[in-house]
């Protein structure tokens, strides 16, 4: 599955820019080392001032950088439960369901915060392993059915020239019972790939149909003595495929 890997931290506060700030304040720092000395009287009052603002923001700085720290953990905490909860599906073979779950929990990664940098990669590798493994036995299981569905595509596709080389045999009747064996042998058959397999029912059930017909049209008329209102004419056959055999034979 290719989806982007989560943009990790940069930033540690949208409010302040902490670095630039910091950085700002050092230099200020070391401008003041540069001032040369005030009244006695003042000295103390205005060095207090200084050192004050600037605690001010380095104990500020403090505390945001440890509230990150455990918002990272959290967060981390959470893609290692989802590391967990993917590793449990990885080897299901329900591929439609699984595979949404899976789905759902990668949304849920995304919207996790930013982790420890250093456990940034080792937890992505191990949730993404774990999709990748799911994802990978699925598609091995989908390629495998469409290369049998394809051997049983050329199967239909024999059975359908089959019937299709009895359209101008001379006895009808008996191409009409060789029609019947094909079609048990079509049910036999597995199904074909989703977007032939219409046409080639279409195809074989065609040819069926013309075969049948072949053979009613064929067929003596019954004699006036032998006829009861129930009697079937000799020969007679469900007409169309479609009336009896369909919902039978479409595979």
């Amino acid at each position: 599955m290719d989806w982007a890997h989560p943009a990790q931290p940069g930033a540690q506060s949208a409010a302040i820019p902490w670095k630039e700030t910091s950085e700002l304040i050092k230099a200020l720092q070391e401008e003041w080392k540069a001032v040369g000395p005030t009244p006695k009287e003042k000295a103390d009052d205005v060095w207090k001032r200084f050192r004050g603002a600037c605690d001010k923001f380095f104990d500020a700085r403090k505390a945001a950088f440890e509230a990150s720290d455990a918002e990272r953990q959290a967060h981390l905490q959470q893609q290692l439960d989802l590391c967990v909860a993917v590793e449990k599906l990885a080897d299901s073979s329900d591929w439609k369901r699984t595979g949404d779950e899976i789905k759902r929990l990668q949304g849920e990664w995304k919207n996790i915060g930013p982790v420890p940098r250093d456990k940034a990669e080792e937890t992505w590798k191990r949730f993404r392993g774990a999709c990748d493994k799911f994802f990978d036995a699925r598609k091995v299981h989908f390629d495998k059915l469409d290369e049998e569905r394809g051997v049983h595509l050329k199967a239909k596709e024999l059975l359908c020239e089959k019937v299709e080389a009895l359209a101008d045999a001379p006895d009808a009747a008996e191409a009409q019972e060789i029609v019947r064996e094909l079609q048990a042998e079509w049910k036999t058959t597995g199904p074909a790939p989703k977007d032939k397999a219409d046409e080639v029912w279409n195809r074989f059930r065609g040819a069926c149909d013309k075969i049948y017909e072949r053979a009613r049209a064929a067929a003596p008329p019954p004699s006036a003595a032998t006829v009861t209102p129930d009697a079937k004419p000799q020969g007679y056959s469900a007409p169309k495929l479609g009336d009896k055999l369909a919902d039978l034979l479409k595979k």
